[in-house]
């Protein structure tokens, strides 16, 4: 599986990762208008019966981060994208 996302210079970063592997990524600190972004998407034709999800979740000024785009869905699919803009 490869994940792309972007990094606090709002360039795009991949890494590979294991099919069932759980990711999680901290960012920061951003500045207003940051475009978060993720892709996971499959380099096997094999894995096309994975279930993907993904989260953005915001903490602002050290405050608990709050999940603010998720994509959960239980369609089996080999790959994922979610973006939120950071608008504080």
């Amino acid at each position: 599986m490869t994940l792309k996302h972007r990094n606090e210079e709002n360039a795009h970063e991949t890494s590979e990762m294991e099919q069932y592997e759980q990711r999680e990524i901290v960012i920061g600190p951003v500045k207003r208008d940051f475009n978060a972004s993720l892709i996971l998407k499959s380099q096997s034709s094999d894995n096309y019966h994975l279930k993907l999800n993904l989260k953005i979740a915001v903490s602002k000024n050290n405050s608990p981060f709050a999940l603010k785009a998720s994509d959960l869905s239980n369609e089996s699919r080999s790959e994922a994208r979610l973006e939120y803009t950071i608008d504080y």
